[in-house]
């Protein structure tokens, strides 16, 4: 997970993994602003969108409270790699996990069926979380 080379920039797997989380939890504190009524500094505090690619060269953020693992593609709980990452990484920064699901009733050929097969899976999950300690947050949009 750390050779370099998994891309044509030479980053290793958890190079990617790393700016993953890092846009998720920068994803997370503008909702957060925003549910307290502030206006947020996108991209990020002394950044433009011209000037983003800048965020590659910061390092993690070991002030925060947590590592958010953005839950999409892999609905699981167990033998779930990325996730099991985001719970080593905070657990070597000392902090919580907190796992969030962006559900969205406009998924291209998703039908009820669909929807109420993932929900059955995301209950599984969430209890799963629940077990180990760490949150769920599920958010329509």
């Amino acid at each position: 997970m750390t050779r370099p080379g998994a891309t044509l920039a030479g980053w290793s797997v958890k190079d990617i993994l790393g700016h993953l989380i890092g846009w998720q939890e920068l994803n997370l504190r503008w909702y957060e602003a925003g549910t307290r009524g502030e206006t947020p500094e996108v991209p990020a505090p002394g950044l433009t969108w011209r000037n983003i690619h800048e965020l590659n060269d910061r390092g993690i953020d070991d002030d925060g409270r947590y590592v958010l693992y953005w839950m999409q593609q892999s609905q699981r709980a167990e033998g779930n790699h990325a996730l099991e990452h985001a719970i080593a990484l905070a657990g070597d920064r000392g902090q919580g996990v907190v796992v969030g699901f962006g559900l969205t009733d406009d998924y291209p050929d998703a039908n009820e069926r669909h929807y109420a097969f993932m929900l059955e899976g995301l209950r599984e999950v969430r209890g799963s979380l629940h077990e180990r300690g760490i949150k769920f947050v599920v958010r329509k949009g």
